[in-house]
């Protein structure tokens, strides 16, 4: 992974495309170890309609001396205010600069080389990323295959397993316990609020059982909030889904390369798994192979050293994690404020598929061990 940039005084770091310029480039590579000047760049806005908190740009870089990237992306906030209150409320902006600055290169997930991570008092950032562009974007609304969803099993055996029950350190406060202080409550409140405005734009998805079921689920949430913050817990992503992951071949060097750490948490790492597994698979593929996945998971697991689960304890909680997440297809649906259609078919893609997997996996049973 690069360095995360210069160090320079905050106030010289762009806050907007526009501030972007070829000598902060220049100084950003130079940092990393790369020896060349950069003369100017084009800029080409990227992922359009598959972010939802931030806005990102290829940036094509021309060089007056030496040689470096063809290309970089930089990534900023977005321009929707209901996606920013949600960003600032739960501070997801400095949870990935943070991440980058002090955790990323204690795994060995591939994640994108990084050459500047800053962020303002005012949670005001800028990164500056690696272009994956001989990579092909995950695609949330076509849904991942097998072969993929077990290359992003091995991927977060390499997350988790570093800092497997050993993040108590106060290096680690950029990530809150998913048990911590006002954690359960706010993600509480955003659910309560946002459960009407999902059944307004994607009521037709939604399965009477789980409208039947509301008042009963959100009182649970802060018990399970609490379990996910019960012993043992590690570093996870907890936005672990198609659209963050970049796939190649699946026999080249980098098959699978993890993006958007704004989520990153303290909590039980099964519920990346249950994420990928219940928001990101079809039923019929989630049906046919996540018994195997999550085996897989945990196998790899013991194989680095942690024998914290049994196999029927691993489906245990993966079940409740299933169960737990509806909560993010309520909120991703009804909090975030879409664009465009392809938004639209991603809100209604993870509603559907984690409708599907709580009825398969008969998850709502489990609400009574967090009543």
């Amino acid at each position: 992974m690069g360095q995360a940039g210069p160090d320079n005084d905050a106030a010289a770091h762009p806050r907007h495309l526009n501030d972007v310029t070829a000598g902060w480039l220049t100084d950003c590579l130079r940092a990393a170890g790369i020896d060349a000047d950069v003369d100017s760049f084009t800029a080409q806005l990227i992922g359009d309609g598959v972010g939802l908190m931030a806005t990102l740009h290829r940036l094509r870089l021309h060089y007056r001396t030496g040689s470096g990237p063809d290309c970089l992306v930089v990534k900023f906030p977005g321009e929707l205010e209901a996606n920013l209150a949600i960003a600032e409320q739960f501070g997801l902006f400095r949870r990935e600069v943070e991440f980058y600055r002090v955790a990323a290169s204690r795994t060995t997930m591939d994640i994108p080389a990084v050459y500047a991570a800053e962020i303002d008092p005012d949670d005001s950032f800028v990164l500056l990323m690696e272009d994956l562009g001989d990579l092909r974007p995950g695609d949330q609304v076509a849904g991942i295959d097998p072969v993929s969803a077990g290359q992003a099993i091995d991927e977060l055996v390499k997350l988790h397993a570093p800092f497997w029950d050993n993040v108590d350190a106060t290096e680690f406060d950029f990530a809150p316990r998913v048990n911590g202080p006002g954690q359960a409550d706010g993600m509480h409140a955003v659910a309560t609020a946002c459960w009407d405005a999902m059944n307004a734009s994607f009521g037709d998805a939604v399965p009477a059982a789980m409208n039947e079921v509301r008042e009963r689920f959100l009182d649970a949430v802060p018990a399970m909030h609490e379990w996910l913050g019960s012993a043992p817990i590690t570093l996870i992503h907890s936005d672990f889904r198609l659209d963050n992951l970049m796939l190649g071949e699946a026999d080249s060097d980098r098959p699978l390369v993890t993006l958007d750490w704004q989520g990153v948490l303290r909590s039980k790492g099964i519920e990346d798994v249950a994420f990928l597994l219940s928001q990101s698979m079809s039923p019929d593929q989630r049906s046919a192979h996540e018994h195997q996945l999550v085996e897989r998971w945990r196998q790899g697991l013991e194989a680095a050293g942690i024998h914290d689960y049994t196999r029927e304890g691993a489906w245990h909680d993966y079940r409740k994690c299933v169960l737990y997440l509806w909560m993010y297809a309520v909120i991703i649906s009804g909090a975030l404020d879409p664009t465009n259609p392809r938004s639209q078919a991603v809100m209604r893609a993870i509603i559907t598929r984690s409708a599907s997997a709580v009825s398969e996996l008969d998850c709502l049973s489990l609400l009574a061990e967090f009543e």
